[in-house]
């Protein structure tokens, strides 16, 4: 399999970078600082509560046998191989992400989103496309296509007037306003988006209430022997 090349290696450094200085500058919007740690520990980020940070950013793609508009495509799990002197090469050891971090942020780059993450989420998944909206393509016709109904057009009419067989005509007009079928795990990731209280509340004591009790002690009820 072909590498790639110095040219797109420097790019994906670059918007990697990019990637991390965007999520730093929104926690510290936030209240909460970051650094950078000196060596690779598997983490990008540090906050200032100890919250270790994996950041993956992507730049959007047109994937038009997965999506009709644009989306972010991100993959976590590429193989790293380690080359010898002696001209051997061996793959590096994968960690999860729940060894090496507390939190993962997806960040799409041209529109500023980010999903923040929890690790167990991502690992065992090879990819996800993020990004495009719940809402189908063809939904901009349907209220055209409902007009026409109204107004006693057969579906067979409103199919030779948009190039579709009835039968389309039929499911799309079923089908409109339902969301998006989808694998499960990329509903929950998308659930993530914005989620910042992921890394802001990383560290903070849990409240906990206490409430006045108003039981009687055992000891003091009528008739009891301890």
């Amino acid at each position: 399999m072909k590498g790639p090349t110095s040219k797109q290696a420097k790019d994906a450094s670059r918007i990697g970078k990019a990637g991390e200085h965007l999520v730093a500058a929104e926690l510290l919007i936030r209240g909460i600082s970051c650094s950078w740690p000196d060596v690779d520990e598997g983490f990008d980020l540090l906050t200032s509560r100890g919250c270790r940070i994996q950041v993956k950013t992507a730049r959007v793609r047109n994937i038009a046998a997965w999506s009709d508009e644009p989306v972010y495509s991100f993959h976590f799990k590429q193989r790293k191989f380690l080359a010898f002197s002696s001209g051997r090469i061996t793959e590096r050891a994968r960690k999860t992400f729940v060894e090496t971090c507390d939190a993962v942020v997806l960040v799409g780059l041209e529109a500023r989103r980010f999903w923040i993450v929890p690790p167990a989420m991502i690992d065992g998944v090879h990819c996800a496309y993020m990004g495009p909206s719940m809402t189908r393509e063809f939904e901009k016709d349907i209220p055209h296509m409902r007009d026409m109904v109204s107004f006693g057009f057969s579906q067979a009419e409103i199919g030779k007037y948009y190039g579709l067989h009835q039968s389309t005509v039929f499911e799309r007009l079923q089908m409109a306003g339902k969301p998006k079928a989808e694998k499960k795990y990329v509903g929950e990731l998308r659930k993530c988006e914005n989620q910042w209280d992921r890394i802001i509340e990383f560290g903070q004591p849990v409240a906990t209430e206490i409430y006045e009790s108003t039981d009687i002690p055992l000891s003091q009820v009528e008739g009891e022997q301890l």
